[in-house]
This record gives C-alpha cells, sequence and structure tokens, in this order.
C-alpha cells in the first residue's frame, strides 16, 4: 500500500515548526539541565509543546494535529551507539533513556538537530494532547512522515573528518542506510519522497546522496548539494544552533520588552559565499 506523501498541507508547516523548537531547544536551557536520567524533564518538555495562542491555531481547531511521524528502528551503530559504546551495536535503541549529546566538540553542537529530534520521538509516546508539534506511531499506515534516524553528522565528526582513509567506517554506515531503505516496502512505496533524513552537516551523507535524493533532507544550506540532490522545493532548512553563550540580562518578568529589533533566520543558498 501506497503512503500518502503530502496528506495535510498543514502538517508540512507543522513540521517547520517542529524543528524550530528542536533548535531552541539548546539556545535556551543549559546542556546538564535538558536531560535528568536520560529523559527530558519538565523544563525540557515545555519548550517542545504548542502555545494555545500560536496563529495556526484557527477557529476549527484544524491546524493543532500533531504530525504523525514513524521512526525507523535502526542498529543502534547508526545513531546513539556513537555515544554510547557497547556490545549491542547491531540492536536498536529503544531505552527512552538517552546517552548524553557531546557537547564540547563544537561542531556537534551546531548540527545537534539530528539527536534532538531523535531524543524527541523516542520520549515522546504518550503525547497526544493535541499541543505537541508531532506523535511517535507504532504503524507505518498512521504516519504523516518517516523520519530514518541516522546521526550523519556525527558519523562523518567521528568516522570521516578530514576526508581521510580511516573515513571508511562512515562510508560503511551510508552503504549499510541504503541497504535497509532500499528493502523497506514504505521506502519503496513512495520511493522515499515521505522519508526524513538529517544531512545538516555539508559533508554528511556525501558518498549515498544521488541514492536518497527524493527524500526530505534537512540541511544547513545548499552550498555542496548538487540540485538533483537537495533543493528548496523538498527540503527544509534548518540554522545552526549558536556556540556563543546566550544573552540573559533581560528583564525577567518581560523579557522581550525592552528588545526593539526583530531578527528572523531566512537561510542561504551559498555556503560561505561561495559563487554569490
Amino acid at each position: 500500500m501506497m503512503v500518502k506523501s503530502s496528506r495535510k498541507p498543514a502538517c508540512w508547516v507543522l513540521f517547520g515548526l517542529f524543528i524550530a523548537f528542536i533548535l531552541a531547544l539548546p539556545a535556551y536551557i543549559s546542556p546538564d539541565s535538558m536531560i535528568q536520567n536520560g529523559h527530558m524533564n519538565d523544563k525540557t518538555f515545555n519548550w517542545f509543546r504548542w502555545s494555545p495562542r500560536s496563529k495556526l491555531d484557527d477557529s476549527t481547531g484544524s491546524y493543532s494535529c500533531p504530525l504523525k511521524i514513524y521512526m525507523y528502528e535502526l542498529p543502534r551503530k547508526f545513531n546513539m551507539g556513537m555515544l554510547k559504546k557497547d556490545k549491542n551495536q547491531e540492536i536498536p535503541w529503544t531505552n527512552h533513556v538517552a546517552p548524553p549529546w557531546k557537547q564540547k566538540f563544537e561542531v556537534n553542537k551546531q548540527h545537534s538537530v539530528e539527536y534532538w529530534l531523535m531524543v524527541y520521538l523516542l520520549d515522546g509516546w504518550d503525547r497526544k494532547d493535541g499541543k505537541t508539534a508531532a506523535v511517535r506511531v507504532i504503524d507505518p499506515e498512521q504516519a504523516d512522515v518517516f523520519f530514518v534516524p541516522f546521526f550523519s553528522a556525527l558519523s562523518f565528526n567521528s568516522h570521516g573528518h578530514g576526508m581521510s582513509e580511516g573515513a571508511a567506517a562512515d562510508k560503511r554506515l551510508q552503504a549499510g542506510l541504503v541497504d535497509i531503505l532500499s528493502k523497506s516496502k514504505w521506502w519503496q512505496a513512495s520511493q522515499g519522497r515521505d522519508h526524513i533524513l538529517v544531512a545538516h552537516h555539508p559533508n554528511a551523507l556525501r558518498h549515498y546522496r544521488d541514492m536518497l535524493n527524493q527524500s526530505i533532507f534537512i540541511v544547513a544550506d545548499f552550498g555542496r548539494y548538487d540540485k538533483t540532490v537537495a533543493r528548496l522545493s523538498k527540503d527544509v532548512v534548518a540554522p545552526y544552533v549558536h556556540v556563543l553563550p546566550s544573552y540573559d540580562q533581560d528583564n525577567p518578568a518581560d523579557p522581550f520588552s525592552l528588545r526593539k529589533t526583530l531578527l528572523f533566520f531566512q537561510g542561504r543558498i551559498h555556503r560561505k559565499g561561495w559563487d554569490c
């Protein structure tokens, strides 16, 4: 049975907001307080909740339904196994307790969206109150989109950094991912058009991008992608998580009252000004 890749226009709006919430989280909450005993604490969870005054909530409430996401249960070597080395690398990570993200290396922090998306879905079975950006579903038939939890940026930074010959481990993971997806009936049904992969590092998935080019990529920009692989018409541009300290001298009662300038992220087409 073919899964519809665009059941509701609102779902794509919700997905964009979902990514925005994920990226805003590390900037406002300290890394040590984000997760307690492997779970997102109450303070962290509140950042993922819809505001009741959201402009997307019309009188009918048709925009309030969360995006339904099916997450592939990949062997943990593709994701959490890179953070916690153990002997069970071929077994999927299903524990709601997630190992902490490596914050010391600033590049990892910049590309941490892949981690936070998976953490959100791992800990999100019971969010069915209609006030969350997305919920995880067990049945693929119910899914609006499919999330493939491969930490492609961390894989490059851990195995393939510097484009050295030691990058073979990163390439093997990419090849293994392509093999898994090509055998999936859900991938075959839509040729990956309703599948989400995070390729936020400019060198992520560099060996097999052209074989995954129908999927929805979450990227930082389009500087190192051919137009047949990544483009604005199908992909999501997620900004880097900044690595500078957050300004915390606002009036705590009304932190936005003294701010006279509104800034927003528009995204870039060219990386580092190349070809501009």
